[in-house]
């Protein structure tokens, strides 16, 4: 099986989660550990992602959280003024050929752009439907995801952000 890597926009993740976004009201911190919390989870109960790279807005000040990457959890933050929109489409840029990329995003710059670069991409939503007991298998999800149409307001709102992207009104 080939190797799949899960790309995370963290904190548009975050805010589409009832109980990260409550962890939001204690401290950043602590929503950024639940979903690499989370994260941790989904790795040690199934066998579909090989690694997680959770990406957040940041400063140069702050230092990623400790212990993760060794758990199969990645937390980048983005240097001061750097967007983690563009850090993600950054990463997927340098991309390895003999892996598979998946971003997690509700965003649809994020997503409309990833899929372009050939990353399959999954809502927020979906991410932790699938990630707890009982939901669809992540690959049937993605399959799902990757073959929906569009309706008409989607598509409009994608329309509009590369419209944005390119500088065309």
């Amino acid at each position: 099986m080939r190797k799949r890597i899960a790309i995370i926009d963290g904190y548009n993740v975050i805010y589409r989660d009832a109980s990260l976004k409550k962890q939001l009201d204690i401290s950043l911190a602590n929503a950024r550990k639940g979903l690499v919390d989370f994260c941790i989870r989904w790795l040690s109960r199934r066998g579909d992602i090989s690694e997680f790279w959770v990406v957040f807005d940041g400063d140069s000040s702050v230092m990623p959280l400790s212990g993760t990457s060794s758990r199969g959890v990645r937390v980048v933050f983005t240097r001061t003024k750097e967007d983690a929109d563009d850090r993600v489409l950054s990463l997927l840029r340098d991309v390895d050929d003999d892996t598979d990329y998946v971003v997690i995003s509700s965003d649809n710059y994020v997503s409309g752009n990833s899929k372009r670069m050939g990353a399959r991409v999954m809502s927020a939503s979906d991410f932790f439907s699938t990630g707890t007991a009982g939901g669809k298998s992540f690959s049937k999800r993605l399959n799902h995801c990757e073959h929906a149409d569009l309706s008409p307001i989607q598509e409009r709102m994608i329309n509009e952000s590369l419209k944005k992207e390119w500088g065309i009104e």
